[in-house]
């Protein structure tokens, strides 16, 4: 699911501002949506990738994704993006077990 656009406080501006007779315009309602299978959305996995929430898929840069369209997959993301993550998400545990063991 996507985020809101605009805070509480902006939506409530917005608001007023349309009860003056002036047209509120969202840029999320006018930016088309990708269609799938094209270069800005090859997967439905892709969809998340501009939020920095995507999953890489581990085999359309080795050997080809099998998968198609219908890959839960980010296909967007640069070779070695996946391995980028992981070596993060482990130094990140790795510096939480260090903390850790100075307070113990």
């Amino acid at each position: 699911e996507e985020t809101p656009l605009l805070t509480a406080e902006e939506t409530a501006e917005a608001n007023a501002t349309s009860s003056m007779g002036l047209r509120v315009l969202r840029l999320a309602d006018t930016l088309r949506e990708p269609e799938l299978g094209s270069a800005e959305l090859p997967t439905e996995g892709s969809r998340q990738h501009r939020f920095g929430t995507c999953k890489p898929c581990a085999f359309v840069h080795a050997k080809g994704c099998g998968n198609g369209t219908a890959c839960q997959f980010c296909h967007i993301c640069a070779p070695g993006e996946k391995k980028r993550r992981q070596k993060e998400k482990m130094g990140m545990r790795r510096d939480a077990t260090r903390v850790e063991g100075a307070f113990n």
